[in-house]
């Protein structure tokens, strides 16, 4: 079986592939230890867009540097990707929406007590998980990947 390499992805391929992506979990601290929510989410330009409710979890995010991951991971080969995203969340209303750069529109219905986590794209990294093969012979200290 062939090992495992991790390269790391462009800005472009990370906010492709974040683009493309269904679902999400946002990271953060709760009570000074790691929290993970799995949320469904949109790209507006230079930002992640999270559907919440008003007196939510989310609540306690206003202002704070939070985490946002997502992945496609194909078990049966052994390869996929995953992004990382870090920036300042922000609870927002729909009608405070508008204000986002690159904001067009919201891609669900409203709601009665719907608020949205915004978190800014500050920073972001990615990596492809794939197959290595050895290398040539007289050359057997590198791996390639392919």
């Amino acid at each position: 079986m062939p090992t495992q390499k991790f390269s790391a992805l462009t800005v472009a391929e990370c906010l492709r592939l974040l683009r493309s992506a269904p679902i999400g979990r946002v990271v953060y601290t709760r009570h000074a230890l790691p929290a993970v929510r799995p949320a469904v989410f949109t790209v507006p330009d230079g930002h992640v867009l999270v559907r919440c409710t008003r007196d939510s979890w989310a609540d306690r995010l206003d202002g704070v540097i939070v985490g946002f991951e997502t992945d496609s991971i194909d078990p049966e080969n052994r390869t996929g990707w995953t992004i990382l995203v870090l920036g300042r969340a922000r609870v927002l209303g729909r009608s405070q929406l508008a204000e986002l750069p690159g904001f067009t529109d919201v891609p669900w219905p409203p709601e009665p007590g719907e608020a949205f986590l915004a978190i800014d794209i500050e920073d972001i990294t990615g990596h492809r998980l794939g197959p290595t093969r050895l290398p040539a012979a007289g050359c057997a200290d590198e791996l390639v990947a392919t």
